[in-house]
C-alpha cells in the first residue's frame, strides 16, 4: 500500500508545484463517489519507484488551483516533475478514472495525446491532453 501525501494550496506557486522529483497529484472531493472510489484504489496501490503519491481535496471549483489547473472533473491525477506539470488524466463525467489510468501512473507513462493537442502552440497540457508537446 502506498503512502499518500496531502497537499494544500501553499505547496503550490502558480502551475509549480514545490516539491522535487516526480509526483503525481491525485485532485479529488470528499463528496464525489468516483472520486473516493478512485481514491481507494490509488491508496493500495504499490508505490512507483521514485514517485510521491499525493492527493489534494478540493472544496469547489472555484478555488485557486481547479481555476489555475483548469479542473472541471475529479478526479483529476497531474503528473509533475522537478515542479512541472508533465502529464495530466481527467476523470470523465459520471465515469471518473479506472485501472488503464492506475496502469500508467504506475509506469509514470503519460495519457495518449490527442491529435488536437499536437497542433497547440501554448505550454502546458490541456484537459485530457497527457503529455506536454516538445517546446
Amino acid at each position: 500500500m502506498a503512502v499518500i501525501q496531502s497537499l494544500d494550496e501553499a505547496d503550490f506557486q502558480g502551475r509549480h508545484l514545490s516539491r522535487p522529483g516526480r509526483v503525481a497529484v491525485l485532485f479529488r472531493m470528499a463528496t464525489c463517489p468516483y472520486s473516493r472510489a478512485f481514491r481507494f484504489e490509488y491508496g493500495h496501490m504499490p508505490a512507483p519507484a521514485g514517485v510521491l503519491l499525493a492527493d489534494y481535496v478540493l472544496g469547489n471549483f472555484y478555488e485557486r488551483l481547479p481555476l489555475t489547473f483548469d479542473i472541471a472533473v475529479v478526479p483529476t491525477v497531474l503528473g509533475f516533475e522537478d515542479g512541472t506539470l508533465r502529464w495530466r488524466h481527467d476523470g470523465a463525467p459520471g465515469k471518473g478514472l479506472g485501472e488503464a489510468t492506475l496502469r500508467q501512473i504506475l509506469s509514470w507513462t503519460p495519457p495518449p495525446m490527442p491529435a488536437s493537442s499536437a497542433r497547440r502552440e501554448s505550454p502546458g497540457p490541456e484537459k485530457g491532453s497527457g503529455p506536454l508537446p516538445p517546446p
